[in-house]
């Protein structure tokens, strides 16, 4: 038998760690995919609240 993921001999069947290489591949592409869907701030809010996180880390360096 063969890995249907990696293409290697397997005693039976999918290799474990291939199988889980894979469910994190695909499940990383879906987040990255959805990313833009979930912000739903328009240019000048996400300018507003890139430069307030900004302001925060810059006071939290300082303490």
């Amino acid at each position: 038998m063969k890995c249907s993921i990696c293409g290697r001999i397997s005693a039976n069947g999918d290799h474990a760690d291939c199988a889980e290489r894979l469910r994190i591949e695909l499940e990383d592409e879906n987040q990255k995919r959805t990313a833009a869907e979930r912000t739903s701030l328009n240019g000048a809010e996400l300018g507003a609240e890139l430069r307030a996180l900004l302001n925060h880390m810059g006071s939290q360096r300082r303490d």
